[in-house]
């Protein structure tokens, strides 16, 4: 039942995340809905679980925004990872400000990342206050919305069945 609520999530995440308007001042920076999917599942289930969902919901963002395919794949599933060895041993509450910090650096970094590789690729000829912008706008957002998404989509996990735990590494 997992599947059915990576899925589920992925095409509700996508789809907010792509039709909310994005904030113009900061380089029109998108709600990071897919980033909260995943990082859900990083917390949440095991490592084959974790590069599914990276994948599924970093190639749906790949998809969707015109990148090439698999960037944020990877970088969503690094991110994951790195977050599930950062946020252990969290009550209920201290939990989700971790969430929201770390949701918000990663998502920056995640920004910065793409805009190098991008770069270096010859694939975008922006500045990188662009890029900054951007990240700090992610960021930003990511504050709220992270903690926000892991949160329905536990729900959601928890409603078909599956424990919500913190999977501990």
């Amino acid at each position: 039942m997992r599947i059915v609520v990576l899925l589920l999530s992925t095409v509700i995440a996508a789809i907010l995340q792509y039709y909310l308007p994005g904030w113009s001042f900061f380089a029109h920076a998108r709600y990071p809905f897919l980033f909260g999917v995943v990082f859900y599942f990083g917390l949440r289930a095991d490592m084959p679980f974790l590069i599914l969902s990276a994948i599924v919901a970093g190639g749906m963002c790949d998809t969707l925004s015109g990148m090439p395919l698999g960037y944020s794949c990877v970088l969503f599933g690094l991110a994951a990872f790195a977050a599930r060895h950062l946020i252990k041993e969290f009550s209920l509450e201290g939990e989700y400000l971790s969430v929201s910090f770390f949701g918000a650096v990663l998502i920056f970094v995640i920004i910065i990342l793409e805009y190098f590789m991008l770069t270096y690729r010859g694939m975008i000829n922006l500045s990188f206050s662009y890029a900054l912008m951007k990240g700090i706008g992610n960021g930003l957002q990511a504050l709220f919305i992270v903690p926000l998404t892991v949160f329905y989509v536990g729900k959601m996990d928890m409603s078909l069945g599956n424990r919500g735990e913190i999977r501990r590494v």
